[in-house]
């Protein structure tokens, strides 16, 4: 069922930046009303829906900007230097757009059809109930960490199809599904001390139908595509980059923030019991450097392993285990040098980082949650070792 669109020129990083420096004091004057109330506050959401933010993995022939990977990390990277929650919210949305492409074309014309800024959150890091019956699935399910509940129109949640058999000839498989928000219920759970803007909160569902339309085997993740909107090059990429593409950018965003912000506290802070100005120690000028070379160091790795397979998958070569182990290796490096540059720029700041709302303080809470995501964490290491080793990897996610 193909949908009428209008379609935007290609878009470059540049056109990006532009429209993202003219919405900039929105998102500033907005930054501390998130924090507070757990959300993007809605005329952020909007601005950002107008600057196409959130339609980047969106195909063009649906409305979207259809952008390449590498554009995407850096215009992530600097929406995290003025908010990491709005990037990491950013990340999420185009993720589960690019996502939506193993639907086919009447479930995307169902989600993006009348409205190309229509915005799915979601998680699959939990497991529901999905009954067939006419037309799609009975289903049924509460989901943790769904980042942008509060502003998404759509859920992406997963489900076991349990079919009435007798149990040692029932089919079980797995299903996604994407969830009509209006018919959830949000649960307000999401207290915590990083990326506190995100409004990653549990979500409900009871005995919802879902037509099949919206839904598609998990067991096709990976596979080639057959949704016809989505066959440009981009749709190639393995859906397994998409979490650690997307997230390692609000955390370098966070970093560089915080690097700016410790350089100017540098030319006039004279520190207790010093007679010479910050600027001027060469404690300082050391962490400082250090945490700089963490940033650039961290940046260039993430950035050349997309460039690289980004570069494969244009040439129309297909990414191999080792290059997805290679993009898990790059963000948990990524992550933990990004951690330690946090920790050397609140060094060079020293306590007067500690009041509450500078981005040094900001970068630490937020720095901190996302290190420990799944997809970035140390764990990570391993996985891939795994893949290098000849192993069965022990997340499955690394494979697809």
């Amino acid at each position: 069922m193909a949908t009428a669109t209008v379609t935007e020129p290609q878009v470059t990083f540049e056109t990006l930046l532009g429209r993202l420096e003219e919405i900039t004091p929105i998102i500033e004057k907005h930054r501390d009303e998130a924090e507070e109330n757990l959300r993007l506050s809605e005329p952020v959401v909007t601005a950002m829906k107008e600057a196409g933010l959130f339609r980047l993995y969106l195909p063009r022939s649906l409305g979207g900007l259809e952008v390449d990977p590498v554009t995407h990390f850096r215009i992530s990277e600097r929406v995290a230097r003025i908010d990491c929650a709005a990037s990491w919210v950013m990340g999420i949305a185009n993720s589960f757009a690019f996502v939506a492409s193993y639907l086919q074309d009447e479930g995307t014309a169902m989600m993006f059809g009348s409205d190309p800024n229509a915005l799915a959150c979601g998680t699959l890091n939990s497991i529901g109930k999905a009954s067939p019956v006419d037309g799609g699935y009975r289903f049924s399910s509460r989901a943790p960490f769904n980042s942008g509940s509060r502003f998404s129109d759509w859920c992406l949640m997963q489900g076991e199809v349990q079919r009435d058999a007798p149990k040692e000839d029932a089919e079980h498989h797995l299903i996604g599904l994407f969830c009509p928000l209006k018919d959830a219920e949000i649960i307000d759970n999401w207290d915590v001390s990083g990326l506190r803007g995100t409004a990653s909160n549990d979500i409900q569902v009871n005995d919802l139908l879902i037509p099949s339309a919206l839904t598609f085997s998990l067991e096709a993740l990976g596979q080639p595509l057959t949704n016809p909107h989505y066959g440009g090059a981009l749709y190639r990429m393995p859906v397994c980059n998409l979490p650690p593409s997307t997230g390692v950018p609000p955390g370098l965003g966070a970093l560089r923030a915080a690097l700016d912000w410790v350089s100017d506290l540098a030319q006039n802070k004279t520190p207790f019991a010093s007679s010479s100005k910050l600027r001027e120690r060469s404690i300082a000028q050391i962490n400082y450097g250090k945490a700089l070379g963490l940033y650039r160091a961290s940046y260039a790795l993430t950035e050349t392993m997309i460039e690289r397979v980004w570069s494969k998958v244009v040439s129309g070569e297909a990414a191999s285990a080792e290059d997805k182990a290679d993009f898990f290796l790059a963000a948990a490096q990524a992550s933990n040098m990004i951690a330690e540059g946090v920790k050397l720029t609140a060094s060079v700041a020293g306590s007067t980082w500690i009041r509450k709302g500078n981005p040094v303080e900001r970068a630490v809470r937020d720095v901190e949650v996302l290190r420990n995501h799944a997809y970035l964490c140390e764990s990570r290491f391993g996985t891939a070792t795994q893949v290098y080793w000849g192993l069965d990897p022990d997340f499955a996610s690394i494979t697809i």
